[in-house]
């Protein structure tokens, strides 16, 4: 694995600037290349390409698909993220849920899969249970808000999310595991700039549900194979969710503060 502190430049260059690079390339191009301002499934591809990227920065070498470790199975975890949200664009919304909560079950094995083999099938049905359904509804709740507050709200608002839980689980002691939600945020980071170049591009269907999904990915990691505390993996996880209780009748501006004061709320804990 690379130690970031042995060479910050370099950890910046390769897990943070390199990935958002990609991301905002493929997203630039879709919105070149689309008529709609709709990015769509090109969302997902961009976080397909770009996650694996800065996450293979802080591994040693490319993981095999049989990964040995939750840190290799993580960067699965983002492709599996990727593809379900690509899905559950093109089907209604109760099949959409189905499909993201299959990809979200099957991150949560896969990244869990060792700690398993010693639980009980009830313990496991559990956690594999609650974390795909609280996955699937998050990312469905916040891509109607994505579809309907188009340009830099949207990814901004996960920016402050995933910027929190970098910070979170790096405290926590997981670094590993911070340095990946640091990619995520690296990647959000280029869907904010092409939301200030292109102002009405809706990030909905594509790459706004694979990053929730693969955020839950990396705080369920935490939790059960780090000390990052339950209590504040909820409030991350829940946090785009809470951008909607802002009501709509609000005036613009006050309405956009809100939303980002609640999203930063794990924060407190």
């Amino acid at each position: 694995m690379y130690d970031p502190q042995q060479d910050p430049a370099l950890f910046a260059l390769t897990a943070l600037i390199a990935p958002a690079a990609l991301a905002g390339t493929v997203l630039l191009a879709a919105r070149k290349l689309r008529a709609k301002a709709e990015i769509g499934l090109f969302g997902a591809l961009a976080f397909a390409l770009a996650y694996p990227l800065g996450h293979r920065a802080s591994l040693a070498e490319w993981p095999a698909w049989n990964p040995a470790s939750a840190n290799e199975a993580l960067l699965w975890t983002g492709v599996i993220a990727a593809a379900g949200a690509a899905l559950a664009a093109r089907l209604p919304r109760a099949a959409a849920f189905g499909a993201l909560a299959v990809a979200a079950a099957f991150a949560t094995w896969l990244t869990l899969r060792r700690l398993f083999e010693h639980e009980s099938t009830a313990q496991v049905a559990s956690i594999v249970l609650v974390a795909s359904c609280l996955a699937a509804q998050v990312a469905l709740s916040f891509d109607a808000l994505a579809d309907r507050a188009r340009g830099v709200t949207a990814p901004l608002l996960l920016w402050l999310t995933t910027s929190t839980a970098a910070l979170l689980i790096a405290l926590s002691g997981s670094i590993i595991c911070a340095q990946f939600a640091g990619s995520l945020a690296a990647i959000l980071g280029a869907a904010i700039t092409v939301a200030f170049l292109r102002r009405d591009t809706s990030f909905a269907r594509g790459l706004c549900a694979a990053v929730v999904l693969q955020l839950v990915s990396l705080c369920v990691s935490a939790v059960y194979l780090g000390e990052f505390s339950r209590y504040a993996a909820l409030l991350v996880i829940a946090a785009p969710s809470a951008a909607l209780c802002v009501p709509n009748s609000m005036a613009p501006r006050k309405k956009f503060l809100l939303r980002c004061g609640a999203v930063l709320v794990p924060l407190a804990s």
